[in-house]
C-alpha cells in the first residue's frame, strides 16, 4: 500500500500543532471552550498522521532503529508511561 508523503506529513504536522497549543493551554489552565475534547478526539488525527508519515518514509525509520542512541531515547519515554501506568495521584503525597 502506497501511502503519499503528500497528505501523511502535513496531517502530521497540523495534528501536532493543535495538540502542542491545546496541551499547553490546558496545562496553564487557560483553555476554554472545547479545547479539551478537541485535544482528546482529534488527537486520533495525529496518531493517524504519524503512521502514515511512519509508513510513508518507513526505510528512514529503519534505520533509527539501529542507532543506540535513538532507541535509549524511545526507553526513556516508554518506561515514562509504563511507570505513570502503576502511579495513583492518590498515592502522591502518602509515604
Amino acid at each position: 500500500m502506497q501511502i503519499s508523503r503528500e497528505w501523511a506529513t502535513p496531517i502530521t504536522m497540523g495534528s501536532f500543532f493543535l495538540m502542542a497549543c491545546t496541551g499547553i493551554l490546558m496545562f496553564f489552565h487557560a483553555d476554554m471552550g472545547l479545547h479539551k475534547e478537541v485535544h482528546e478526539w482529534l488527537g486520533w488525527a495525529m496518531v493517524a498522521g504519524v503512521v502514515a508519515h511512519a509508513w510513508a518514509n518507513l526505510a528512514s525509520f529503519k534505520r533509527y532503529f539501529a542507532k543506540p542512541a535513538a532507541l535509549a531515547t524511545m526507553g526513556v519515554f516508554v518506561a515514562i508511561l509504563v511507570a505513570s501506568s502503576f502511579i495513583n495521584e492518590e498515592d502522591e503525597g502518602q509515604g
